[in-house]
């Protein structure tokens, strides 16, 4: 009987992976990062939508009882909230969309928001068919200052250092932040006439 020699495994064809291929530590490093810039605009993105909620609810009060002081004013006040609402969407959903990449969660995000304009607007009812009033100047005042002034630190201390650190030379920011105080301003001007 002849004896086989046990069978002989052919040099491997495949050539070897490149250096620039290997994972390093950078590499370790660079996704860390990205994960922390992920969880940057999850942050974000969730600072921005309590905010708007925020600075949604007085805007439905508004929206309601204008409204019912003048219907033709309160459609005027109604469509000018809702061009600027566009913009506020988006800075809550980008943000929420970038850091998990589910649009789900993004529009879910912004609808919280535009859901809390409803909100206001049904407290107002509320109250009016409390007390027959409605509310009162110096509500009106404290709830349009904090929620301004929550609105501005939102821009200074996030929007905008968000905005230059992906567009370090300022090509675009600044642009766009012209361009939405345009759009802001033209509601407005469609509010008053």
């Amino acid at each position: 009987s002849v004896v086989s020699a046990p069978p002989v495994k052919p040099a491997s064809t495949a050539e070897p992976t490149p250096a620039s291929e290997v994972p390093t530590a950078v590499d370790a490093v660079e996704l860390q990062l990205k994960d922390a810039g992920k969880e940057q605009l999850r942050q974000m993105g969730i600072h921005a939508a309590v905010a708007i909620c925020l600075h949604n609810f007085p805007e439905g009060l508004a929206g309601f009882i204008s409204t019912l002081a003048d219907p033709s004013v309160g459609a005027t006040v109604a469509f000018a909230i809702g061009v600027h609402n566009i913009p506020e969407g988006l800075c809550v959903a980008l943000p929420i969309y970038y850091a998990t990449g589910s649009r789900l969660r993004a529009v879910l995000w912004a609808a919280i928001c535009g859901l809390s304009e409803v909100l206001g607007a049904l407290i107002a009812w509320i109250i009016i068919k409390s007390n027959g009033e409605g509310l009162g100047d110096l509500s009106y005042a404290l709830s349009y200052g904090l929620v301004a002034g929550l609105m501005v630190m939102m821009v200074i201390s996030e929007f905008l250092p968000a905005g230059f650190k992906h567009d370090p030379e300022d090509k675009i920011v600044t642009n766009a932040v012209v361009c939405g105080m345009a759009v802001m301003a033209s509601s407005l001007c469609i509010e008053i006439y």
